[in-house]
């Protein structure tokens, strides 16, 4: 049975046919947001690939299964596609529990027998139908994910997906430095006439420090010493930088390793012989990296660096169709009372003072990146009226995954008629406008040996709230 203890949990859908992943998609010829299954296109390290399981506050044993992309819910909706109607799997912004409704975003994962609780159906709990993806030669008709019922051709019905979990699994940084137990950075050495990789180096600029990643659509990545341009292998457990990388197949598994993400660490699993790589004093050798161990020890512990000099992030671009907008944060400000003892109606005003609160965060939702400032531009999206704008703008210094937290204080009068020997309460209610928005990005970064490299990245998440509306409700009672 795949767990439910400690959700939410981030996790990739993946196709029991093929290497194909379910992921989220916008087409606006269609009517919206869908779930389709792909193959290609990043995998698993592509944010529209990944969905957290949350546990149902209300019935145990049910989950909502959110989109890593966008923050939104799946949930049925009746559509035309491919000129019929049906049920497909749409996105909704808010989670629904009550049973009784279409649009309740609970499901139930169904494990599919002799497969170890790792490969499960997804039943939708008011519906009681599975959702599924017909797979199809025609290229025309794209396989999106809806609520299957007797289908016409049960041969082409994908219902069963292997679930794995992601959440530890982050793209590491194409250039990386890490530094091991021993507080030194791993660097190429020569030894012997074979290329090791030891922890002896005391400064991130030196030139065999400098690691390349390149990460494949499964999250499994190859590691290439830029100091001795040749890819990291096991032999026979200790790790060297001697592989030309030509041969790419997934049957060398040598050559491949398994990232786990901790709290301020990473650790590095071979896939040859599926053991962790630790620092090894041995044969003569000083804290050199060898795969040699069954699970995560302080010893397998590596702390990844960028040997960045400067950052700078650019060409900020909002996917404003796939954005989230909702309220939250209702709060009442203190009432106030007028009085008319006279015979004739008064006019006055009263005053109210509230926090005009704007917060903003840019941060990405696969990628890693280490904490820098970095030179930053891009547009502040704002919640008004319901609708998102991008009036203002960043640009300066900002730390990637920092909230930049704006607040004034604003008076606002309201004018009142008080009648004759009457009382009139003016209340309040302020709401905030919140707003989840994904976005692409360019990101510059110049390294220690002078090289400017230039990568495009769609995997940011833009975090906003805005104090956006204040109304103002007027009662009137006798004295």
């Amino acid at each position: 049975m795949f767990p439910l203890s400690g959700l939410p949990r981030c996790v990739a859908l993946r196709s029991k046919n093929d290497n194909s992943y379910l992921r989220s998609v916008h087409d606006e010829r269609q009517g919206g947001s869908f779930v389709e299954l792909r193959a290609g296109d990043g995998g698993l390290m592509n944010p529209r690939s990944r969905f957290y399981l949350e546990a149902s506050k209300e019935h145990n044993g049910l989950v909502h299964i959110r989109c890593c992309y966008n923050n939104k819910y799946w949930v049925p909706q009746q559509r035309v596609l491919h000129g019929s109607t049906r049920w497909t799997i749409g996105t909704a912004n808010e989670l629904e529990e009550d049973l009784s409704k279409p649009s309740c975003t609970l499901f139930k994962h169904i494990p599919v027998a002799g497969e170890d609780g790792s490969t499960c159906r997804f039943l939708h709990s008011h519906l009681r139908k599975y959702v599924g993806v017909l797979s199809s030669s025609d290229l025309s008709k794209r396989p999106y994910l809806h609520i299957t019922h007797e289908e016409s051709n049960q041969d082409n019905l994908i219902q069963a997906f292997a679930v794995l979990e992601v959440s530890d699994q982050k793209q590491l940084p194409e250039h990386v430095a890490f530094k091991g137990s021993n507080g030194q950075f791993l660097g190429g050495k020569s030894i012997e006439g074979y290329n090791y990789l030891e922890c002896s180096q005391d400064d991130i600029g030196d030139k065999s420090v400098l690691q390349i990643i390149s990460t494949d659509e499964n999250g499994v990545v190859r590691i290439k010493s830029n100091d001795f341009g040749r890819f990291w292998r096991l032999s026979p457990g200790w790790i060297w930088a001697d592989s030309d990388g030509s041969d790419t197949s997934s049957t060398n598994t040598d050559i491949l390793f398994k990232v786990t993400t901790g709290s301020n660490f990473i650790a590095l699993k071979n896939l040859g012989n599926n053991k962790f790589c630790k620092l090894l004093t041995a044969e003569g050798k000083v804290g050199c990296l060898n795969a040699c161990v069954d699970s995560i020890t302080e010893e397998t512990k590596l702390q990844c660096y960028e040997p960045v000099i400067t950052r700078d992030i650019y060409e900020v671009n909002f996917h404003l169709h796939d954005a989230k907008i909702y309220t939250r944060g209702i709060k009442g400000l203190e009432d106030q009372t007028v009085e008319n003892t006279t015979t004739s109606t008064e006019k006055t005003e009263v005053s109210f003072t509230y926090l005009n609160t704007v917060e903003s965060t840019w941060s990405s939702t696969v990628s890693t990146k280490m904490a820098m400032s970095i030179n930053f531009t891009a547009g502040i999206p704002e919640v008004l009226a319901g609708q998102i704008e991008v009036s203002s703008e960043f640009s300066g210094s900002y730390t990637w995954g920092a909230t930049d937290s704006k607040t004034e204080q604003v008076n606002k009068g309201v004018s009142v008629e008080v009648p004759p020997m009457k009382k009139v309460t003016v209340s309040t209610i302020a709401s905030d406008g919140f707003c989840n928005i994904p976005f692409s990005y360019k990101q510059m970064d110049t390294l220690y040996n002078g090289e400017k490299v230039i990568r495009k990245f769609n995997d940011g998440m833009y975090f906003g709230v805005k104090t956006s509306s204040i109304v103002f409700h007027v009662e009137e009672k006798n004295l």
